[in-house]
């Protein structure tokens, strides 16, 4: 595998993700018809193991993990317990756990395999921060089209918009952290919110071009906060130091 060149191995990392983790474990976990929460525990998990094999085996990209400051996590905290106590007051409560469950797998797996293999490859090999921000986001979003064969063309356009418009946001927050613990954090907390008041689906529902139209503005807010990430502060990106000094 070392004789390919890492563009090569980077697209070989990606479909083999796709096909092992997304359609052959996602179709034989679906067919043990577990409950929600075990479901995605069991497929999830295993997606992760696939994702760290395929790394070792291609790749070789290190994951960072710099811990995140105490005023961080007492803000994160903070939002997880108005989120709960808002779901719990609507009389949602049921949603909690699948809420939790639902962010933590989806952040650990999509940023290791998005953030800290695909982004971090990107960006070490064409030394553009934006080049590799936008690309690793709309490939995030592109990931949207397997939902194509549990519900509308409609809906997917939307989770694709907002996941590509996420991704970058994310890939700056990596970028400017070092620490994937911080777009893990973040991306636990937009799925919390969406399944606590969404429900399981996480996604919203009603007349679609309004929700279009939601999806294309938060997308440019998502994009505005990833030019403050990296633009707003003079301090070096600590991603970059990272990959440069190894």
């Amino acid at each position: 595998m070392e004789k390919l060149s890492w563009y090569w191995r980077l697209t070989l990392f990606f479909i083999l993700e796709l096909l092992l983790g997304e359609v052959v474990i996602g179709y034989s976990t679906r067919l043990l018809h577990f409950a929600y929460v075990p479901h995605l525990l069991v497929y999830k998990g295993l997606e992760f193991g696939v994702i760290l094999l395929l790394n070792w085996w291609l790749i070789h990209q290190k994951l960072h993990f710099l811990n995140l400051k105490w005023w961080t996590w007492t803000w994160l905290i903070l939002l997880w317990l108005i989120v709960g106590v808002i779901t719990y007051k609507l009389g949602h409560t049921s949603r909690i756990p699948a809420g939790i469950v639902t962010g933590i797998v989806a952040a650990a797996t999509e940023e290791c395999m998005f953030r800290g293999v695909i982004f971090s490859q990107l960006l070490k090999h064409w030394r553009n921060a934006w080049a590799a921000m936008l690309t690793s986001g709309l490939l995030f979003g592109a990931l949207h089209l397997i939902n194509l064969t549990h519900q509308s063309a409609g809906i997917t356009l939307i989770q694709i918009l907002q996941a590509a418009g996420m991704g970058v946001m994310l890939a700056a927050m990596y970028l400017r952290s070092g620490s994937l613990l911080v777009p893990m954090a973040f991306h636990f907390s937009l799925d919390y919110i969406a399944v606590a008041i969404h429900g399981l689906s996480g996604t919203p529902t009603g007349n679609f071009q309004i929700l279009l139209f939601g999806s294309l503005f938060w997308v440019m807010i998502y994009l505005a906060i990833a030019v403050i990430i990296v633009h707003g502060s003079r301090k070096p990106l600590k991603l970059l130091n990272l990959e440069t000094s190894r």
